[in-house]
């Protein structure tokens, strides 16, 4: 029975098995790759020759570690149609043993960057040590530096900030690298998986079989597309500050990677912010917490088996529950953006990284200078960028020039139309600052009744040598009380401060002016904490 289309609609819906003629085998080339942080999507044109009736074209060499949910077929034509899309296994013991190749290689280089993940927390907890040695040789000093009266409060506050830093920032890199471990060891227990049921002499390989109507004899052309793992694109800047123009010409790149065992030659690429994931919102169940029970030095085995039948009770429905940390890892993006590459390029599956430009755009910049003295006595060279076009920058690495010189590495975090991100180029030497604690009888530290006060003043000093004027932003801080019995002022001969709470960091102060070439800038700070005698106060 002829089949007008019409009536095609219908024939979708059922199965064909039954009116299938022999197979045809289809050509087929990757056309298109939308690649994603964790993963791509991949648009393959098949061609097949076709006579009238109903047909099942097949298609040879799919990577078996593609997200079989994730195939579908797209295209059609007045005289033909597709149908369903299925996944077959045929016997190739020659594809197979490709595969178990790039498999071994895969696991390989998994381990290796699992190598160099671990080995970077063992340096990272080596740091930790340290600074923590430290810590307690420092804690030691200071208390007999009290006992002396001979105290600097400015020195080992600075010290312990940066022991704080330290510990912070090796923290941090400690739990991404644990991330990165956890995530690499999936990768590669879902490899060895499928290298074992390889190597168990199964030969099976994925094929696509397309069911599909044609009403004359002919060339058909659709499209497959389907997801992979092994393939994701990192954003990443270079910054070229021209300072005499004040102008700005940042270069955005994506580096792209992917061993998915396809290599994808002359395809349009597509670099898109987009993270395929579970569309469900994550279900909040109830957190319960309780009265921390003091630990107990010696139990009985009666009472330890009575702990662990308690345990194993409640270890149940605790699980149900859900930690609030687990649930805290879900990130959903606000916005979402892709960026087609110019032409057409190819990637290997070679899982090394591949640059390519992705938007140059040159804007100016509002130029200044910013100091913090009290940690780094220099100025650095600031310049405000704001973004005009339309998609964002997102977040990734940037490496900065000033004037054709590389000044170092920074971080672009998100950056939207109509927004302004301060980019740091590196130390100012047109700007000179002296920074000195004002020791001329008006510092003091006393005992009032049964409170202590104490009282600091610093002189800070900033002179411009640039040849045109400039702004300059000098930043100090206030020590902030976190207890009622602690009093903080600042005192009358302080200059006063441009912006409190400077971009809303409380006690943080901001002294800005625009100083004209040979000008010299003198500001007076002080401040006075007062509190009980009988109270030992920390942080200061």
């Amino acid at each position: 029975m002829f089949i007008r289309p019409a009536g095609l609609a219908a024939l979708l819906l059922l199965p064909l098995a039954s009116a299938v003629a022999a197979d045809i085998e289809g050509t087929s080339r990757i056309d298109a790759v939308t690649v994603y942080g964790n993963g791509a999507q991949v648009t393959r044109v098949v061609k097949a020759q076709v006579s009238e009736g109903t047909h099942r074209v097949v298609l040879t060499g799919l990577p078996l570690a593609m997200r079989q949910q994730s195939l579908r077929g797209r295209g059609g034509g007045e005289s033909w149609t597709l149908g369903r899309v299925s996944l077959v296994e045929r016997e190739s013991s020659e594809l197979v043993r490709e595969r178990e190749r790039e498999l071994v290689q895969e696991i390989e280089a998994l381990e290796s960057q699992q190598r160099v993940r671990r080995d970077r927390i063992e340096t990272e907890r080596r740091k930790l040590s340290f600074i923590q040695r430290l810590g307690d040789t420092a804690g030691r000093q200071i208390d007999e530096d009290l006992e002396r009266g001979a105290l600097d409060p400015s020195l080992w506050r600075e010290s312990w900030e940066i022991l704080g830093a330290g510990t912070a920032e090796a923290l941090e890199t400690i739990r991404l690298a644990e991330e990165d471990v956890a995530h690499l060891q999936k990768r590669a227990d879902r490899a060895r998986r499928e290298l074992e049921q390889l190597s168990t002499g199964a030969r099976a390989v994925l094929e696509a079989a397309v069911d599909m109507r044609a009403e004359r004899v002919g060339e058909v052309m659709f499209e497959l597309v389907y997801q992979v793992d092994g393939a994701s694109w990192q954003p990443q800047y270079d910054a070229r500050l021209a300072s005499a123009e004040r102008q700005l010409t940042l270069t955005q790149y994506g580096s792209v990677s992917q061993g998915t065992g396809e290599d994808w030659e002359n395809v349009a690429l597509e670099l898109s912010t987009t993270t395929p994931a579970r569309g469900d919102v994550p279900e909040l169940r109830p957190w319960r917490i309780d009265v921390a029970r003091p630990p107990v030095a010696m139990r009985s085995a009666q009472g330890v088996a009575q702990d662990m039948a308690m345990s194993e009770s409640v270890a149940e429905p605790m699980a149900k529950a859900g930690a609030a940390p687990v649930m805290a890892q879900a990130v959903v993006s606000e916005f979402s953006a892709s960026y087609r590459v110019d032409g057409r390029v190819s990637v290997p599956s070679d899982r090394s990284a591949h640059r390519m430009i992705v938007d140059r755009v040159t804007a100016p910049v509002d130029l200044r200078a910013e100091a913090v003295p009290k940690f780094d006595a220099r100025a650095y060279l600031i310049a405000g960028l704001t973004h005009t076009g339309e998609a964002p920058f997102p977040s990734g690495e940037m490496t900065l020039f000033r004037d054709d010189a590389l000044i170092g590495t920074s971080h672009l975090r998100l950056l939207r139309k109509g927004e302004t991100r301060d980019l740091s180029f590196g130390v100012d030497d047109a700007i000179d600052i002296d920074y000195r604690l004002d020791t001329g009888g008006r510092s003091s530290e006393g005992i009032i009744s049964s409170y202590r006060r104490e009282e600091r003043r610093f002189l800070i000093d900033a002179t411009s040598h640039h040849a045109t004027p400039i702004g300059l932003t000098i930043l100090d801080q206030l020590p902030v009380p976190q207890d009622e019995r602690i009093e903080v002022e600042m005192l009358d001969d302080t200059t006063p401060p441009t912006v409190s709470d400077d971009d809303d960091r409380r006690g943080v102060l901001a002294w800005t002016r625009t100083l004209a070439p040979g000008e010299n800038m003198k500001l007076m700070f002080g401040y006075a904490v007062t509190w009980p005698e009988d109270l030992r106060i920390d942080g200061f």
